[in-house]
């Protein structure tokens, strides 16, 4: 079986073609890389994204950032065009003669969110990978939501800082860790879990507060409005690669804080990821959620997701507890009447009891 994909990246714009060996040579304006090779065993191959810097100081090295490892024969990556030579921009199709083809057409640049991308991007042509031996109806993810918590659960571990660190992408040793990591869980929730309210309201045909008009053109605005998408498979899926992350970090045989997950170079993460993927939608999601969790459960949980947040969880209430209230002044009088919901009235404040009292007494 060989399996191959190319590459098409834009960089100071114009379009180059460039094999996975080469990918990255010569694009020092956005040079985001990809490589493979045999592993120890000859049965498994590692597929390496790789970030080249672009100063002078760094442009001699390239760092590797993520690995993934599937059951491959010792063929290799065949080197064969996916689209003509003429073609201004990369088209996701088959080769007459490869099996198995994949292209990505991206413009980056060096940058965190661009590196963040290209690593959802592969993990979603190795699903691709995966599944191509499955008859075509099957050649998909177990459910809609699959495919996009795969890409995002292989993200989770390139995000945090014990994974920056590990290849040389963050070395600041002088600021507080705790802090950092509070930093770090803060900037995820407000990506991760205030994203969950609205891709649930998507689907849901709100009202807007007040008159538009075809001149607002307000789908436009979301791609999978006007592209007729469900949108609600990105709230399901943004549960479940919480789920799927947890699991490959059991399988790397991770202890510590959820957030603090790396699965880089875990073969048995890998393999675990890989047994998931393998089944395409030949099988109903209950039972590869099922096989994932080793038996555990069948079900979609967001106990992960609340896991992954816990210390961040704690850390708000604390601050919620003992920091003021952001806010204007209120007498004495205001803050009694709403002492039973905020629990904030002073011993001094007037009760219940003392304004009904004054109340009959002015009745009578």
């Amino acid at each position: 079986m060989n399996l191959g994909y190319r590459i098409f990246i834009k960089a100071r714009g114009t379009t180059s073609e460039k094999s996975l060996e080469a990918f990255g040579r010569e694009l020092a304006g956005a040079t985001l890389t990809a490589s493979h090779a045999h592993g120890p065993s000859g049965g498994l191959r590692r597929r390496d994204l790789h970030l080249r810097c672009q100063n002078s100081s760094c442009l001699s090295h390239v760092r590797p950032l993520s690995l993934f490892y599937s059951d491959a024969s010792a063929d290799g990556v065949e080197e064969r065009s996916l689209a003509p030579r003429s073609r201004s921009h990369a088209r996701l199709r088959r080769n007459a003669t490869m099996s198995h083809a994949f292209s990505i057409k991206q413009c980056t640049e060096v940058t965190m969110q661009d590196l963040i991308s290209t690593h959802h991007e592969m993990a979603h042509i190795q699903y691709y990978l995966q599944y191509s031996e499955q008859p075509q109806l099957f050649r998909d993810g177990a459910n809609p939501a699959f495919h996009e918590a795969v890409a995002n659960a292989a993200t989770l571990s390139v995000y945090n800082l014990p994974h920056l660190q590990r290849i040389g992408l963050y070395n600041n040793r002088s600021h507080d860790s705790y802090e950092v990591g509070m930093n770090f869980l803060m900037s995820m929730a407000l990506e991760k879990v205030a994203y969950l309210p609205f891709a649930f309201m998507v689907d849901q045909g709100v009202v807007p507060p007040i008159a538009r008009t075809e001149a607002d053109f307000d789908p436009g605005s979301k791609y999978h409005i006007i592209s007729d998408q469900e949108y609600v498979k990105y709230y399901l899926a943004t549960v479940l690669e919480f789920q799927i992350f947890e699991q490959l970090c059991a399988a790397a045989g991770h202890a510590g804080h959820l957030h603090d997950c790396d699965v880089y170079r875990s073969r048995d993460a890998g393999r675990l990821l890989s047994e998931i993927m393998q089944s395409g939608a030949s099988k109903p999601a209950p039972e590869v959620i099922r096989a994932l969790t080793r038996g555990k459960t069948n079900r979609v949980s967001p106990e992960a997701l609340v896991k992954y947040f816990r210390l961040l969880e704690l850390w708000l209430r604390v601050q919620n507890r003992d920091e003021a209230v952001i806010g204007w002044h209120s007498d004495t009088g205001d803050v009694a009447m709403f002492a039973p919901r905020t629990g904030a009235a002073p011993r001094h404040a007037i009760t219940n009891t003392l304004l009904i009292t004054l109340f009959l007494i002015c009745v009578i």
